[in-house]
């Protein structure tokens, strides 16, 4: 799930790695942003409760949720609704709560790509923490948190 000044665009290099690491990938937009219609649904807990409609119509039962800035506030939540649709997590550039300091928000007044670009340009190293996820998820039970190896 992307944050919240993106699209699912700006996943694009890293589900690529993932798919060509052989995973299952589902990137969507969020509602009200980029090509999705529908009117924005404005609080983590109503997107929280979007996600499992989302995977009913992609005919998926279960999932390893993947979510970034706010996105991985989205997952979190949905993970705590619906634990039987969630196999895992990983969150990226996460916070609870989700602080914005002015200088960042004037940082992306001023340049609304930088956010996009700082993804984007390292899309490897996150692909590698995902697979890395997967890989002790697999393995491991009860699953270990990636940091604590």
């Amino acid at each position: 799930m992307h944050g919240a000044t993106h699209d699912r665009d700006a996943w694009q290099q890293v589900a690529r790695g993932l798919t060509a690491a052989g995973c299952a990938v589902l990137v969507p937009d969020l509602p009200a942003h980029g090509l999705s219609s529908g009117p924005a649904l404005r609080s983590v807990e109503v997107l929280a409760d979007w996600v499992p409609a989302l995977l009913d119509v992609a005919g998926v039962r279960e999932a390893i949720l993947v979510g970034h800035s706010m996105g991985s506030l989205v997952t979190l939540e949905c993970a705590a609704r619906y634990p039987q649709r969630v196999s895992g997590l990983v969150l990226l550039g996460t916070s609870a709560p989700m602080l914005m300091l002015d200088t960042l928000i004037a940082r992306a007044e001023a340049n609304p790509d930088s956010a996009i670009r700082m993804m984007n340009e390292k899309p490897q190293a996150v692909v590698k923490m995902i697979l890395k996820f997967l890989a002790v998820s697999t393995v491991s039970s009860p699953r270990r948190n990636v940091l604590d190896q």
